[in-house]
Parts: structure tokens; C-alpha cells; sequence
């Protein structure tokens, strides 16, 4: 049992992943547009294949001193366009941020981090 799970372990590690590491970052929203204060007790990323077109839920991040999220996205098809949300403490989740892209690495490029920079506004 102590082997296959070894096996186990060690084939997540190896095997290659197809993609790039995506990350996103942005600064701790604790006010909302009007300038009021708004606790935020989390994040939601959205993504999408084409700008400004429906997003799909990906991910969440947690509120923290230097809110993040990573993931690993095939880039070949294409770029890949980013928004994210807060959670405020009452459950209301505020509007999209502005949105952030992701772009290929060119093919004679080694393969790296993809870092997108999000600004955050809190929806009243």
C-alpha cells in the first residue's frame, strides 16, 4: 500500500502539465467605490476565451495581505482574459474588476509564469 501510494505521489509530480502558470495579483480592497468601508472576506476569478464576453467562474482566492490566484491554462489557443469579484462579509459579491490578459509566450520562449495585474473595485 506505502508503494502505491508513493506511485502515486511521485507520477503527480512528473507528469508534465500542458500550459502556463497564470497569476493573478491585486492589491486588499476594504472600501467600496463610494469610499465606505466594506469587508471583504474573499475573491472570485472569472475567466474567459474571448475580452469582454461571458466569464466563467474558476477560482476563488482568499482575502489575505497580498490576494493572489494561480493556475495552469493551455496559452496556445489563444490569450485568456481574467476579471475578479470580492465577497464582502454579508455574502454580496461586488462587481467585476477590470479585466486582465494572459498572453502566449512566444514558441522560442521557455516556458514560464504568465503574472496578470487586477484592479479591484467594490461594488456599494
Amino acid at each position: 500500500m506505502k508503494r502505491l501510494f508513493l506511485f502515486l505521489i511521485l507520477t503527480l509530480f512528473l507528469t508534465p502539465v500542458l500550459g502556463e502558470n497564470v497569476t493573478l495579483l491585486w492589491g486588499v480592497v476594504n472600501e467600496d467605490i463610494n469610499g465606505n468601508p466594506a469587508v471583504i472576506v474573499s475573491y472570485n476569478v472569472y475567466r474567459s476565451d474571448v475580452s469582454g464576453s461571458p466569464y466563467n467562474l474558476v477560482g476563488s482566492a482568499p482575502q489575505s495581505p497580498a490576494p493572489f490566484f494561480t493556475e495552469v491554462v493551455d496559452l496556445s489557443t489563444g490569450d485568456k482574459f481574467y476579471v475578479v469579484s470580492a465577497i464582502k462579509n454579508s455574502g454580496l459579491e461586488g462587481g467585476f474588476s477590470n479585466e486582465g490578459t494572459a498572453t502566449a509566450l512566444s514558441p522560442d520562449t521557455a516556458p514560464g509564469t504568465a503574472t496578470v495585474t487586477i484592479t479591484i473595485t467594490v461594488s456599494p
